[in-house]
């Protein structure tokens, strides 16, 4: 008969299976990647050596046409070398990127069709009239507060409003220029909390909302402030 089972026994059973190593790349396999790698370079340097351009012109269309192919070919470069099987790896991330875009897809559509609401109902345009009178005070005119308000909810959004008020008000004015630092001071706060907490199950997000939103705030502060500092120099205001 078999003896009984005793603690040990079962914390050795309950235990996790430690994950196996990865295989040794074999050295046909280590030959394999770095002549790969080698006629890389080769084909880079001739492509370069061939160019009509230089300096730092030279460098901009080297970095287009190859920063992305070689960051690529790196990576199935150094795990084939080093024996894994970046084939079934691809196809394992592949497969978790796909869960994540199932699971936060909810919360992207609930984003994008506030955003739709607030410019399509006028609601938007309520909302800058009533401030308007306030920040006009300030130095903030009232065709850069459409950016203000959309950029905590869509990116794309906020990039859409950027474009209108450069086409209407042109790149060098004061309205292009402030919009464009907005841009660039702020971050899609809704947008973002949504992508990763949806990602990963969260639904107390505790004083997540509040610091991000006074940190926005500070941005568009900072970018009212330095706008009006540099740009008021250079025109000479």
């Amino acid at each position: 008969t078999r003896p009984p089972a005793t603690a040990a026994d079962d914390t050795a059973a309950d235990a996790p299976s430690e994950a196996a190593p990865p295989a040794r790349a074999s050295r046909a396999q280590a030959v394999a990647a770095i002549a790969a790698a080698l006629l890389l370079l080769v084909v880079m340097g001739r492509d370069v050596a061939t160019s009509e351009l230089a300096g730092l012109a030279l460098f901009k269309q080297w970095a287009t046409d190859w920063l992305m192919p070689v960051f690529f070919a790196s990576l199935v470069l150094f795990g084939f070398g080093r024996g894994a099987s970046v084939y079934d790896s691809a196809v394992e991330g592949a497969k978790e990127g796909l869960e994540v875009g199932v699971r936060i897809a909810p919360y992207l559509v609930v984003i994008l069709v506030a955003v739709g609401l607030l410019r399509a109902s006028g609601a938007l345009e309520a909302m800058i009239g009533l401030l308007d009178p306030l920040t006009s005070r300030f130095g903030v005119p009232a065709e850069v507060l459409p950016m203000a308000l959309i950029r905590p909810l869509s990116g794309s959004g906020a990039t859409g409003v950027m474009v209108e008020t450069i086409q209407t008000y042109g790149p060098d004015s004061f309205v292009g220029q402030l919009t464009c630092v907005i841009a660039g001071s702020t971050e899609t706060t809704f947008y973002v909390l949504a992508v990763y907490y949806g990602a990963v199950g969260v639904r107390a997000t505790r004083h997540t909302v509040l610091a991000c939103l006074t940190a926005d705030f500070a941005g568009f502060v900072g970018a009212v402030a330095a706008s009006h500092w540099w740009f008021g120099q250079a025109s000479g205001g």
